[in-house]
């Protein structure tokens, strides 16, 4: 997709984004800068994402989502920390529906960020001995691979089934 250069574009997008009551446009306008790819988005998007209570949160999974999958879209590596505690907090929340749970994985993938490599295998690793959650196992083999060779061979090594055997033994 080609990327808009003109930034009052972006303005026009950021301000009903954050003046519209409707959280199904807010979301739409978090997915439209995600798709533009400008960082000036990065800001308000967080913004809105960070100042949320819980409950609202839990409410609007079905938009949150949205805003996550932009952030990932956006591919600014100074937002690795905050995915990858996003990823943790919703693997381990009961609430959280499953493609809302795969959404920060998916968008560290995008990122490409080789710090979440780590955290990622820990993810798939806790999955070992609990039913597949709606393709976990696959949102992060594709983000290892997404991330390149590092993530794509460290995938490799430790997807194999003697290591994970070892590994889980051990915990």
């Amino acid at each position: 997709m080609s990327r808009i250069k003109d930034s009052s574009v972006v303005e026009v997008i950021v301000n009903i984004m954050e003046r519209n009551d409707s959280w199904e446009i807010k979301g739409e306008a978090a997915r439209a800068l995600g798709r533009i790819g400008s960082v000036e988005a990065l800001d308000p998007i967080l913004d809105i994402v960070t100042t949320q209570e819980e409950e609202i949160i839990r409410q609007k999974q079905h938009i949150m989502f949205r805003f996550i999958e932009s952030l990932g879209n956006l591919g600014d590596s100074e937002i690795t920390g905050l995915l990858t505690n996003w990823m943790y907090y919703l693997h381990d929340d009961k609430y959280s529906w499953p493609f809302v749970k795969n959404s920060p994985i998916k968008a560290l993938g995008k990122i490409g960020d080789e710090s979440s490599i780590m955290d990622l295998l820990s993810i798939y690793v806790r999955h070992l001995d609990l039913p597949e959650i709606e393709g976990k196992s696959i949102a992060v083999e594709e983000a290892l691979v997404s991330i390149g060779e590092k993530g794509r061979d460290t995938y490799l090594l430790y997807s194999s089934e003697k290591f994970f055997k070892e590994s889980y033994d051990q915990s």
